[in-house]
């Protein structure tokens, strides 16, 4: 048993202060050692933190927030050891992964692009299994409880019967990574689009089929009409849910991560209708379903059990060391990013 690991004074943690470019705004900082924790929380040493498209999203400054006033931190995902507790559950020298559970603490300079974290009784957080890296755990967090929770409209796992049919946009992404995995272990026949370069890393993920949206025009590669029990939209956009409405069974399920707008920059007038949009469409069509934030606690003990049990294979398809964050956060800012980005701040 671990009675003691060593906590330094101050750590450094990745912030920015203002908005534009991850290479332009983001820097390190050093962050004082707390010396007290609140009840139930828990103090990691972070080995990893893997990084989301919404990570720079708001390092862009394409969410309407005004002028920062304070420094703002990225990221949700990590996986460490604790090395001081509060917590009745967690001790020190426990292996632990997971993500923030209020995704706004970045809004008050907490995000887990860090060399240590204070989390909460409140985040996501299980014991990582042993037959799992540091950085393949940090691989999981948001992008694989977003898979399960996109699954969860078409009813409990327990329930699906072999051979439902799925849809992946988006599957090279890290969410449609998860969601490939994820609709192979239920026994659906998968299919993923992707460009011709991810082909190779959609197939060897599972799929039964690969669209390649390079060729020609999606709608002309799927024949049959009124195919598909779930779509999982990866991407955003209206030009999906035209298409889903001709090719998914009645009582099928669209699922969009991503929203009706898609990407860029959102002014207040977007997000209002955006939300317009989301609301209309959930209450007129009984196929749309825009991603629900509160299956999440749900969804992460669900992709706790299947990655213990070897059913999701989480992995880290690119790793940076620490020193390298700017090149990880400009690797996703292209939106060319295959699977899911991981920065490693320390080895075990």
């Amino acid at each position: 048993m671990v009675n003691s690991i060593p906590i330094p004074e101050s750590y450094r943690r990745v912030v920015f202060t203002s908005f534009g470019k991850a290479s332009d705004v983001l820097s390190f900082v050093d962050v004082v050692t707390p010396s007290t924790l609140a009840k139930g929380e828990i103090f990691i040493k972070n080995y990893a933190a893997s990084l989301n498209y919404g990570d720079v999203f708001a390092v862009n400054g394409n969410i309407p927030l005004g002028k920062p006033k304070n420094a703002l931190a990225p990221g949700w995902d990590f996986a460490g050891v604790v090395v001081k507790s509060s917590s009745e559950k967690f001790k020190v020298g426990d292996e632990v992964y997971g993500f923030f559970n209020n995704l706004f603490k970045g809004l008050k300079g907490e995000g887990t692009v860090s060399e240590y974290l204070t989390l909460s009784a409140d985040d996501h957080i299980e014991i990582k299994p042993k037959h799992v890296s540091f950085v393949d755990a940090a691989a999981v967090g948001c992008a694989a409880a977003s898979a399960v929770a996109a699954f969860l409209p078409v009813g409990k796992f327990e329930d699906w019967k072999p051979g439902k049919k799925i849809l992946v946009i988006g599957a090279s992404s890290g969410v449609g990574y998860y969601s490939v995995q994820l609709g192979k272990h239920l026994g659906a026949h998968v299919t993923g689009i992707c460009s011709t370069r991810n082909i190779e890393f959609v197939n060897q993920n599972g799929a039964d089929e690969v669209i390649d949206y390079t060729v020609k025009p999606v709608d002309q590669q799927l024949t049959i009409s009124n195919e598909f029990d779930l779509i999982v939209d990866c991407v955003g956009g209206d030009d999906y849910w035209n298409l889903a409405q001709k090719i998914l069974k009645q009582n099928g399920k669209f699922v969009t991560l991503a929203g009706p707008r898609g990407e860029g920059k959102l002014s207040i007038w977007d997000l209002l209708s955006v939300l317009f949009t989301v609301t209309f469409r959930n209450l007129f069509s009984r196929q749309y379903v825009f991603f629900q934030i509160q299956r999440i606690p749900t969804a992460f003990s669900l992709t706790h059990d299947l990655v213990s049990r070897g059913k999701l294979r989480p992995k880290a398809n690119v790793v940076f060391p620490a020193e390298k964050f700017i090149d990880a956060f400009s690797l996703v800012e292209t939106k060319r990013a295959v699977g899911k980005v991981v920065i490693e701040f320390a080895k075990p």
